[in-house]
């Protein structure tokens, strides 16, 4: 650690962090009631760093800068992950009985590099065919949640 290279170095770290001690509880087996337990531990922690997020962004005024990796970045980067995470695991617990994570970690294990092709070649298609600098925050929303149903569902279904 080298207090030269400044706190982007640190945060960075810190998310790095962050999510190796997510992904090692997420890998411990489990019950179907254990996972819940641990499903409801996790909303709270969700509950708890958007409150920190609010007091981050709202009453002290930093704003998330992914130049400067601040300490609102980071909050907001984890938040946003863990919510993502949270979604995808209560999904999986409700359409698969034994293990929670199997379906998903499963479709994406053996075609990575089929699923990344597939990316980007809808990528490709997106900015061919539309601004997107220009487009509001509602189509880029649209956009990007069908994008995202599109690769998910290539993953899921076709890989």
């Amino acid at each position: 650690f080298c207090l030269s290279r400044g706190l982007g170095d640190v945060y960075k770290r810190q998310i790095y962090l962050l999510a190796s001690h997510l992904g090692y509880e997420m890998l411990k087996d489990r019950s179907r009631k254990k996972w819940t337990e641990f499903l409801i531990r996790m909303f709270i922690g969700i509950l708890v760093i958007f409150l920190v997020k609010v007091l981050l962004e709202d009453l002290l005024g930093t704003r998330p800068s992914r130049r400067m990796v601040n300490l609102s970045y980071v909050v907001d980067t984890f938040l946003v992950n863990l919510v993502v995470l949270f979604g995808c695991v209560v999904v999986d617990l409700v359409v698969v009985v034994d293990d929670p994570l199997a379906e998903v970690i499963c479709s994406r294990r053996n075609s990575q590099l089929f699923v990344f092709g597939v990316a980007n070649i809808l990528t490709g298609i997106v900015n061919l065919s539309m601004k997107t600098i220009y487009a509001s925050d509602l189509v880029a929303f649209g956009v990007l949640f069908l994008y995202m149903l599109l690769v998910c569902g290539f993953a899921y279904f076709v890989a």
